[in-house]
């Protein structure tokens, strides 16, 4: 099958995003408070791994499936979020099949 990562990769990549995330603190991005809140400190570290997993993944794909994957990244950030209404959601997907 094609598009396999392993567990380690990933585990590899998600350490490397919580170094990154703390080396883009310090350049200045977060500067003026000495302390953020767990929540705050969570969500910066989700969205530039989240990015960081992008980015990764799609060096490794085909130009044709780039834009799928972008979409179900896309997608699912809105779901997460609740943006998205899930009955809306299938019949985009499936249409009017009952």
């Amino acid at each position: 099958p094609m598009y396999q990562f392993s567990l380690q990769w990933y585990n590899d990549l998600f350490k490397m995003s919580i170094d990154d995330s703390k080396q883009q603190k310090k350049k200045g991005k977060g500067r003026g408070k000495s302390k953020q809140s767990v929540s705050k400190r969570l969500r910066e570290l989700n969205n530039y791994h989240t990015e960081s997993v992008y980015k990764t993944v799609c060096q490794s794909l085909f130009e044709r499936h780039k834009l799928l994957y972008s979409f179900q990244i896309c997608t699912s950030i809105l779901k997460e979020e609740g943006k998205i209404i899930p009955e809306e959601f299938t019949f985009f997907l499936r249409g009017g099949v009952v």
